[in-house]
């Protein structure tokens, strides 16, 4: 992600974390709208998390890890 000509790296953790408060909020009913608005992201995002949290309940907010391919070629082989 390119901020003011930076570029910044996407902590998971964190993004992780906002999730899971995400995911506390949604249990104790609290409306999508206001979701973003405490966690200061789109309702876009809250959307996104709200469906995948009906399916799958927390644990489908976990991060998935690094996106794209694994490497063909380990550490040692490089």
């Amino acid at each position: 992600m390119i901020k003011q000509g930076v570029v910044v790296r996407r902590d998971r953790a964190a993004m992780e974390s906002v999730r899971m408060a995400a995911a506390e909020l949604f249990e104790r009913g609290f409306p999508q709208a206001e979701v973003a608005r405490l966690l200061e992201t789109s309702r876009q995002n809250v959307h996104r998390w709200h469906e995948k949290w009906q399916r799958g309940g927390r644990e489908a907010l976990v991060s998935a890890g690094p996106p794209g391919l694994a490497p063909e070629i380990d550490d040692e082989e490089l």
